[in-house]
């Protein structure tokens, strides 16, 4: 892994660029030819500057009818008014609606004016900007960010829009939540949260694949107002067995918290490779993006958590996903705080040069009776939950179908015990109509159950194999360790 400095490429003008256009300046006198070139090819820098015109033009016609009202025509070369500065109000295409509020933000933006008969104009605009204006703009703390119409946006708590960053097509938390193989969560993919401890929150984000080549390793943090603070790249070529990957990944999932008591907060990426095998989890520094671990898995994982599972004050990690070596769906339980090494697996699916993992738990989950009609070749884990009293429960399917999932629920204690499993509504009624079918011979019953319950196998470090929660916890006695309560 490697963290360089990074700038997320942008494909359009940016909005002060194309004002100084509109507005002729001789800043930009040397390239208007290649401006307008841009505006001709881009429809959204052409909608933006047109925004831009229709702007101005609103401001002279006000400004012209009441200038009939002024007996005499001054001019202001210079009103030293203390506002703040441009980039703090953020990009243009927030202008307001309404013509009192957009003058307000007129003479904000530009409190140097040099035109005729705009005296008694703006001086009213100052009053009502420190009347209207200001205090609606007095919270610039990010509060969430959400991915909206190819851009990334930041909002305050009231929901007000603090700044865009844009991203690219298909960059939309609705699309993306609709889509039924994304399902991707705007948590899954953003974290705004306080990385230094200065009361101010930092938007921490991944980009996924299929945003682009550019785009899809990076992590990236952005400051309160927008700007770049950190950049981290995957890459890493590696082999597993005798087999090598190249150094191209796609960032998955993230979170970011302090995850123990008075910590510094740190961010968990999961990005995987391009084949979606192997599958790797970085630990980051959540204040200057460094790398401070990281944990290779033989599989992929789909969904991350967290939460204190043993009362300790210090909250696990927790990951879903499957095993490529062992065919089986999976669940992960990492340390925070030792993230390193490598999942199990056989040898063709192990890591060269990686040594053992870290885990606090590694759990295989059976398959059950549809395997017989299942289109994978191993069964997966669809979803978790964690609830408040550290309990956990896992929904695991085979894909019979692939726009319908049958899922049995797998239920944990605190101690990661297998408590139980029950079936589904949807897995109970096609169990059944398979049986019904002459399909399927066994019945859903309290044994059915019972067996998939025993049969769920941890990893045990000491034998360097998998086995029942009974012979984990007897092993974890012997040796004295201390993971198990």
């Amino acid at each position: 892994m490697v963290s360089r400095e990074y700038v997320v490429p942008m494909n359009h003008l940016d909005e002060e660029t194309i004002e100084l256009y509109v507005l002729e300046s001789e800043e930009v006198q040397d390239r208007r030819a290649e401006i307008e070139a841009h505006l001709k090819e881009c429809a959204g820098c052409m909608s933006l500057s047109k925004e831009i015109e229709e702007y101005y033009s609103e401001v002279l016609a006000i400004h012209e009818e009441r200038s009939k009202a002024i007996s005499q025509a001054l001019t202001v070369r210079s009103i030293a008014v203390k506002v703040p500065t441009y980039t703090e109000f953020g990009p243009l295409s927030q202008i307001p609606k309404t013509w009192p509020a957009r003058m307000v933000l007129f003479v904000i933006r530009h409190p140097y004016v040099a035109t005729s008969g705009f005296v008694g104009f703006i001086v009213g605009a100052i009053i009502a900007a420190q009347m209207l204006l200001l205090p609606a703009l007095k919270d610039r703390n990010p509060s969430y960010a959400r991915a909206k119409d190819e851009f990334l946006v930041a909002y305050n708590k009231e929901g007000d829009v603090l700044w865009k960053k844009h991203i690219g097509p298909g960059y939309d938390w609705e699309r993306l939540l609709a889509d039924s193989a994304a399902a991707r969560k705007p948590e899954q993919y953003l974290a705004t949260v306080d990385v230094d401890g200065d009361g101010r929150r930092e938007v921490i984000a991944i980009f996924y694949g299929d945003l682009g080549e550019l785009l899809k390793n990076v992590v990236v943090c952005y400051n309160a107002d927008g700007s770049q603070r950190w950049t981290h790249t995957v890459s890493r070529k590696i082999t597993f067995g005798n087999e090598s990957f190249s150094d191209s990944y796609s960032t998955r999932l993230l979170t970011a918290a302090s995850f123990a008591k008075g910590s510094p907060v740190e961010v968990i990426v999961v990005a995987n490779h391009d084949q979606y095998y192997p599958t790797v989890i970085l630990r980051l520094n959540g204040s200057d993006g460094k790398l401070l671990g990281e944990y290779w898995h033989s599989g992929i994982f789909v969904q991350v958590g967290h939460t204190d599972l043993d009362g300790d004050g210090i909250e696990e990690l927790f990951f879903i996903g499957e095993n490529n070596g062992f065919d089986l769906a999976a669940l992960l339980v990492l340390d925070p705080r030792k993230i390193l090494g490598h999942s199990p697996a056989p040898p063709a699916y192990t890591p060269q040069n990686v040594p053992v993992g870290s885990e606090k738990f590694y759990i295989l989950f059976p398959r059950n009776d549809l395997k017989s009609l299942a289109t994978h070749k191993r069964n997966r884990v669809h979803s978790f939950q964690l609830s408040g009293d550290s309990s956990l429960s896992v929904w695991v399917h085979e894909e019979v179908e692939p726009s319908s999932t049958y899922p049995t629920i797998f239920h944990f204690n605190s101690s990661m015990q297998s408590t139980g499993v029950v079936g589904s509504d949807p897995f109970v009624t096609f169990h059944r109509k398979l049986e019904a079918e002459g399909k399927l011979t066994r019945k859903l019953d309290a044994a059915y159950y019972e067996d998939l319950r025993r049969n769920v196998q941890y990893w045990d470090g000491e034998k360097s194999r998998f086995v029942s929660y009974e012979e984990l916890t007897k092993t974890n006695k012997k040796s004295g360790m201390s993971r198990l309560p």
